[in-house]
């Protein structure tokens, strides 16, 4: 398995790191406040949290290839949460305490006035969608927003797996379509019910999709896949418009960025099959630690921001990018080698096999 998903490894690097690029024109954008960004870098920047949505997608992809096997195994519950859990939780509770730590050791640190209310981190440690004393939406590590949701996925797909696989997909299809329907007819500001009823929850069902058209050999024509991926720009281009508006809905968000993660996701899958495909190494290190630098980079792009001017260094805003998210990778990585990778060999089952990992 490993060799046959390589290019997802390398969808991984870059979905990663087009969130780095988002928050890093944000950050820089911070820390140059007399306009010196142009406009259109802004634009451009504000378009990588497109990165979220591969991410979605590929999640769904994964979940489906990897236990293709495993639906109604009397051990695929646990196998399954045993696996997950030991590939999200550590990094996230150990990056969630640090978040902790600022808020109440160094609460001026603290981004968006957050403020210790202990039922909002408990809930922030559990993935529960929670609002604090202060009116905070966001979690204590404010990118959990998107394992909230990865959580909710991996609910569903674990009762699923309870059956078998040509009913499991249909019930699981039909768990989300019916959550998004009741969004749809009822009102509500609680951050569990939206998050339980978003459209976005369609991108783990497109990742699905993908995966069983992979498992069962059909492919799509490759005229059609490069239509595909070529109207993901004008797709882009559109989501642009909505900019000055703040942050779209969600099922605006499904059409402007799932689409173009689909198609994206779509055209790696189809390129698994040449011989001939090449992935760069640090590629796919950046694959392998995509997750560590998705979580890091928070930390790592205010501390690189601090650190700079104490050295008596001034850059130019454009090197500035550069060097915020090399810096990112570089300390995501280095997180992955010291702590992700061993942790989780730490707590690998004894017989486990590649294809879970």
């Amino acid at each position: 398995m490993r060799n046959r998903l390589k290019t997802l490894q390398a969808l991984r690097a870059f979905a990663a790191m087009a969130v780095v690029f988002y928050h890093t024109i944000a950050a820089t954008d911070h820390a140059y406040p007399d306009g010196t960004i142009p406009d259109s870098l802004m634009n451009i920047g504000w378009l990588g949290g497109f990165g979220v949505d591969v991410f979605f997608v590929i999640s769904g992809f994964i979940m489906v290839y990897a236990h293709w096997g495993d639906f109604q195994l009397p051990s695929s519950q646990r196998r399954f949460w045993s696996n997950r859990l030991r590939r999200i939780v550590p990094n996230y509770w150990l990056l969630t305490t640090v978040g902790v730590l600022i808020i109440l050791l160094m609460p001026s640190l603290s981004q968006h006035g957050r403020t210790f209310d202990p039922y909002w981190i408990i809930a922030s440690y559990a993935f529960i969608p929670w609002t604090s004393d202060s009116g905070i939406t966001m979690l204590v590590l404010g990118l959990g927003w998107t394992l909230n949701y990865e959580m909710y996925f991996y609910v569903v797909f674990s009762f699923a797996l309870l059956f078998p696989r040509n009913l499991a997909i249909p019930l699981l299809v039909l768990v989300f379509l019916t959550s998004i329907a009741a969004g749809t007819f009822i009102s509500s500001d609680a951050p569990l019910f939206k998050q339980v009823t978003s459209w976005l929850l369609i991108e783990f069902l497109c990742g699905v999709a993908l995966a069983i058209a992979f498992k069962k050999g059909r492919s799509v024509q490759t005229s059609t896949a490069v239509l595909l991926v070529a109207i993901t720009f004008p797709l882009l281009a559109m989501a642009l418009l909505w900019r000055d508006n703040g942050a779209f809905p969600h099922y605006l968000r499904l059409v402007f960025y799932g689409t173009p993660a689909l198609a994206i996701v779509l055209a790696a899958t189809l390129s698994e099959g040449m011989r001939n495909l090449r992935v760069p190494a640090f590629i796919i290190l950046l694959g392998d630690a995509s997750y560590s630098i998705y979580l890091t980079h928070l930390f790592t792009l205010p501390a690189t921001l601090k650190i700079l001017p104490v050295l008596g260094i001034e850059l130019y805003f454009l090197l500035n990018i550069v060097v915020l998210m090399v810096a990112s990778a570089v300390v995501g990585v280095i997180f992955y080698k010291l702590f992700e990778h061993p942790t989780q060999k730490m707590l690998r089952p004894t017989k486990q096999l590649s294809a879970r990992q």
